[in-house]
């Protein structure tokens, strides 16, 4: 067993115990070394430590609960070991930027998907927001593609779209074929109907937000790629194939993907 296999076997322990005692012994036999050993070797890949991990993993679970099992404040407080609802609220603010009171009201919060490891790991490319979504009317062009490489059609796609400024808010959209979810469409759209426009409509919903820091549609790939490949080990929330949402702000750009 290698050492991403070790460590994948490590996160599934947690997974598993997130609102149980997790044993630091465990985590040291199942790296085949002592638990001091253990803790630098988890930093050391992860650039975070285990105690902190654990943590974050316990309050995006509590939010969860909140939220979507619509359990009670002091039940999940005490599930994920905070002694009482104070240190459980003052935690859960610096983790969320919010109160869990405001999570029952449907506001957005943190999501700290699991680790997933492989050789080319990209877990430190993850940090993420549910969000509640309105329904959205669009208005777009559109090209075949195939999903496993968007960009290689998307950006001379972007290249050749002169309708408006860079300035403004414009959407890409990438819908699956639901027979065949290898391939689908690329839309660029904007929010009122151009010339040669289709309508597209996207369903209320919740999703998952994420932030890339430029508009490369190479690194927006990679980032997709990746949450989806952390949120395999996520018991909670699953990523949908129906459509990508990428919102474009200048230089940056806003990722929706789709959960349940």
């Amino acid at each position: 067993m290698n050492i991403y296999e070790a460590l994948n076997k490590v996160i599934t322990y947690i997974e598993d115990n997130l609102d149980k005692e997790i044993n630091i012994n465990k985590i040291a036999q199942i790296l085949g070394t002592n638990k001091d050993t253990a803790k630098r070797l988890f930093s050391l890949i992860t650039n975070i430590s285990l105690n902190e991990y654990i943590k974050k993993r316990r309050l995006s679970k509590a939010a969860y609960d909140i939220d979507v099992k619509r359990e009670k404040i002091i039940d999940v407080a005490l599930k994920y070991g905070y002694e009482n609802p104070v240190s459980f609220s003052r935690a859960f603010k610096r983790f969320h930027g919010k109160l869990p009171k405001e999570i029952k009201k449907k506001a957005s919060y943190n999501n700290f998907l699991p680790f997933n490891f492989n050789i080319d790991n990209n877990n430190d490319l993850i940090s993420l927001t549910i969000k509640n979504i309105n329904r959205m009317v669009l208005y777009g062009i559109w090209t075949n593609v195939e999903t496993s490489n968007v960009p290689k059609k998307s950006t001379p796609f972007w290249n050749d779209f002169k309708i408006c400024s860079k300035n403004a808010i414009r959407y890409g959209v990438l819908t699956y074929n639901s027979e065949d979810t290898s391939k689908g469409k690329y839309w660029i759209c904007l929010p009122y109907e151009f010339t040669g426009s289709d309508k597209l409509v996207i369903k209320e919903g919740k999703y998952l937000s994420i932030t890339c820091p430029n508009t490369q549609a190479n690194l927006i790939k990679k980032i997709t790629d990746a949450a989806y490949f952390r949120n395999s080990k996520d018991k909670d929330y699953k990523l949908t194939l129906e459509h990508n949402i990428e919102i474009y702000y200048n230089n940056q750009v806003e990722i929706l993907l789709p959960i349940h």
